[in-house]
């Protein structure tokens, strides 16, 4: 009964919720038993070991970030724009006068009617 008592004493002293009258029955008991007092200071040493780690742990660690779609978004809004560019790159080298690397035709001499077939046989 007495080990319970000294128990139960001890770890309402170490949560902060030991009455006046029960912090007196602690102090007592640990002045009688040199056991009780060995057990108590490896649990205050327990207790500030768990303490220090607590406080040391950052509380951004503790909370989850959220998770935001920007990275994605910005993503596809990078790919699409230079999708964009690309495409008006390319519509804009086909219709520019002078783009075109082979000639589609060379006249060398001019004697009498010309017919010309385009792409497509017209």
């Amino acid at each position: 009964m007495k080990e319970d008592k000294s128990a139960e004493l001890t770890q309402s002293y170490f949560l902060g919720t030991i009455t006046e009258e029960e912090l007196e029955t602690l102090d007592r008991l640990l002045k009688e038993d040199p056991n009780l007092r060995t057990q108590f200071a490896a649990t205050a040493r327990m207790d500030t070991n768990l303490r220090d780690a607590a406080s040391s742990v950052s509380v951004e660690s503790e909370q989850p970030k959220p998770v935001t779609r920007l990275s994605r978004h910005s993503l596809w809004v990078g790919l699409g724009a230079a999708a964009a560019i690309l495409f008006c790159w390319m519509i804009v080298s086909q219709f520019r006068p002078g783009s075109s690397s082979l000639p589609i035709a060379r006249l060398v001499e001019l004697n009498g009617a010309v017919t010309w077939t385009a792409d497509g046989q017209q």
